[in-house]
């Protein structure tokens, strides 16, 4: 297998009639593909949780990854509920082979992604392209809602908040283990996809 550079083709130019505006609007017009996100109303539905295969589908066309393989893929090897015959399983497929999704047996692909795990996946995907081995500004971030985050995310937690990809939500809460939203999950896509194109570009970006 090979594995991809992110790939400023992969944004988009979707149309949406509830997102003029707004905070997300960028994100949303660029990375809420419709292909993904539209039920032919023409509404974006910010606030509807984002389900786990909607995450994997959005996130694996943001970061433009494509994964060759010398022989036929079978989801069966990593997941007991998922079919090859189910939309996004490519997608999936290629994020497990990368490493992004490493979520074990089930994948739960219809529930709804918690906010603590989003943010895993994010700096999962943030480590296939640059590797392990990269520098994080010494900023440590304290929410509200610290004994909250499950230990096993709060590295990641940390290292979103310090490259500006996580800000919380009002009054300095975190709500780990809420349901991300579809303009939550298409922002995070987003910034990152943006911060990865700024390193492949050699653009320096200094926080103030």
């Amino acid at each position: 297998k090979a594995m991809a550079e992110p790939a400023s083709v992969a944004a988009g130019s979707q149309s949406y009639k509830d997102t003029n505006g707004v905070w997300f609007e960028k994100w949303a017009e660029t990375y809420g593909y419709t292909e993904i996100f539209s039920n032919g109303d023409g509404l974006f539905h910010a606030e509807t949780p984002i389900t786990r295969m909607e995450f994997v589908r959005m996130l694996h066309k943001a970061l433009g990854i494509n994964i060759n393989y010398f022989a036929a893929t079978d989801i069966s090897e990593y997941f007991d509920d998922v079919k090859n015959s189910d939309k996004g399983v490519n997608e999936l497929y290629d994020l497990v082979t990368g490493g992004i999704i490493d979520t074990k047996v089930s994948f739960s692909p219809s529930e709804k992604l918690s906010r603590d795990e989003m943010i895993h996946f994010i700096i999962n995907a943030y480590e296939y392209f640059v590797g392990k081995d990269y520098a994080v500004p010494a900023i440590y971030r304290i929410f509200e809602d610290d004994a909250d985050i499950r230990p096993e995310y709060s590295t990641d937690i940390q290292t979103a908040c310090a490259f500006n990809l996580v800000n919380g939500r009002n009054n300095n809460l975190l709500c780990p283990r809420d349901s991300a939203t579809r303009a939550e999950a298409v922002t995070l896509a987003g910034k990152l996809a943006e911060n990865l194109n700024n390193i492949k570009n050699g653009v320096t970006v200094k926080a103030s």
